[in-house]
């Protein structure tokens, strides 16, 4: 296998790769060191494992090169779980699925293509696998690790090579949803101030491109977003903002529109809704970003007083407020270096109100995201 202790890819074989335990009631372990579990306690530093202390990911993951016994080779050759691994090492083996790739972007006309555990495949044989779909490919890499995931994209400086178009933002992606959510993730749980450093930690990374990472805050392997928000729809309209508006590809999750709380549920029956409220907001936050050109526009983080909001600008005319505070507290005051308005007013491009601001602090009405665009005032026009 390449994954978890038995196998010897991400930590020594046969010790627990769980770099936290559950401590409840000063007891170590009481409920054990199950990354995934529910802890009704509190998440520490787990000082027997093969991680190293201020470790960014709960457990020994894809990249993890710190963690005692790490092994790249058996990350790359063994198998993932009990799926079926075929050995691209073999000539006949690689030939045809050089071809096959050509074949099913040919035949069913596919203009991007998403490929599963992409971290457990030779960089050779991606890079190749890539120039022969001749389609962007974003790959599956599980990772914190923005180092070893920007790899995906261009091996290494030297060779200046393309691997992969593009990447699922999984860094990200985690201290996203611990953010907005409360769900426990190491130094991300309902702190976007991490969120916020995270992302800018990732602007500076050895991607090739970070406009083709792939942003998401829920898909078909992970819990749903209004599961993890417990239904909070304050909290989850804040997440897919972030999702829209962070730099990147944002990726929407079917099902979402109907606040869809279990993974792979049908969407037929119910009507393919194209009236209800979160839809509306998705429909809103594409034509914003078209609007406003967002998609290669320049990001950067304004840091705030407090770890329960994320402000970020788009350009110079966008400015993205969002918070974690449970629906129906308000209201909420975001105090930032604000851009400059060059006589023009901020206007909320969601609600379409404008914004009031006093002394660089911005005062919202509730605690539902806003996106505030630069607008002339009445018959003026922007310079």
């Amino acid at each position: 296998q390449a994954m978890w202790s038995q196998s010897g890819a991400q930590c020594t074989q046969g010790r627990d790769c769980s770099c936290y335990k559950c401590v409840v009631d000063g007891d170590l372990g009481i409920v054990g060191s199950d990354p995934f579990g529910d802890c009704q306690g509190q998440m520490l530093y787990n000082s027997e494992s093969p991680c190293p202390e201020n470790a960014l990911s709960p457990y020994c993951m894809p990249g993890d090169y710190q963690c005692e016994g790490y092994n790249e080779t058996i990350t790359q050759e063994g198998w993932f779980y009990d799926l079926g691994d075929l050995n691209q090492t073999d000539p006949f083996v690689r030939k045809k699925q050089l071809e096959w790739i050509r074949w099913f972007v040919d035949k069913y006309d596919i203009d991007l293509l998403r490929l599963d555990t992409a971290a457990f495949m030779t960089f050779d044989f991606l890079s190749e696998l890539q120039e022969a779909a001749k389609v962007p490919i974003i790959g599956e890499v599980t990772t914190t690790n923005l180092t070893y995931h920007a790899r995906f994209q261009k091996d290494s400086e030297a060779n200046n090579r393309r691997t992969l178009a593009g990447v699922l933002n999984f860094p990200l992606y985690y201290s996203a949803l611990a953010g907005f959510c409360g769900k426990w993730f190491p130094y991300s749980t309902f702190n976007l101030t991490f969120l916020g450093q995270r992302m800018e930690e990732q602007l500076a990374a050895p991607y090739r491109s970070v406009d083709a990472l792939g942003n998401f805050i829920d898909n078909h392997d992970v819990d749903r977003v209004a599961s993890v928000c417990n239904s909070d729809v304050s909290r989850i309209y804040n997440s897919l903002v972030w999702t829209m508006f962070a730099k990147g590809v944002p990726i929407i999750y079917y099902g979402i529109e109907e606040l869809f709380t279990s993974v792979r549920a049908s969407l037929w029956d119910k009507g393919y809704n194209t009236t209800t409220t979160t839809y509306k907001l998705l429909r809103n936050l594409n034509l914003i970003r078209q609007e406003h050109h967002v998609a290669l526009a320049d990001i950067k983080v304004l840091p705030t007083d407090s770890d329960s909001t994320l402000v970020f600008t788009r350009g110079w005319k966008v400015v993205v407020f969002l918070n974690n505070l449970e629906e129906g507290q308000r209201p909420v005051t975001y105090c930032v270096d604000f851009p400059k308005s060059h006589g023009c007013k901020w206007v909320d491009a969601i609600s379409g109100e404008e914004a009031s601001i006093d002394d660089g602090c911005y005062t919202a009405a509730d605690t539902y995201p806003k996106v505030l665009v630069r607008k002339p005032h009445a018959g003026e026009h922007e310079e």
